[in-house]
């Protein structure tokens, strides 16, 4: 059997993204918070699924990043301790592809690219 090793990634990465929204049931401000949040993360290989915790909580903590986008920080925080380091690991992939994509500056870009966490209500 051959794999396509890339398509097999991608899947994966958008299967994992799925649970994560699943499990997180993030609002857009949720969402614009954890993006806010993590604007300039460098991601370490070693560390993959651990960054994400700490970068919300601090930015709540030290620079007031509920309050900005009017949530729930202590909420929001819970429920990133409680997902699995996989699914965090695609949450903070999701927030280096957002960061580093080309068409940061593309109107249709952020409403894109929440929708791929964001679930419907």
């Amino acid at each position: 059997m051959i794999v396509d090793r890339p398509a097999h990634l991608e899947a994966l990465y958008r299967l994992s993204l799925r649970a994560a929204a699943q499990r997180l049931a993030l609002s857009a401000a949720e969402a614009r918070a954890i993006l806010d949040a993590c604007n300039g993360l460098h991601l370490l290989d070693e560390l993959l699924g651990q960054h994400l915790r700490a970068e919300v909580q601090d930015a709540i903590e030290l620079n007031g990043l509920d309050e900005k986008w009017q949530i729930d920080g202590k909420a929001l925080v819970r429920r990133l301790r409680e997902l699995p380091q996989p699914l965090t690991a695609a949450v903070e992939s999701w927030t280096a592809d957002f960061w580093a994509s080309e068409r940061l500056n593309d109107e249709t870009w952020e409403s894109e690219h929440l929708a791929l966490l964001v679930m419907p209500r």
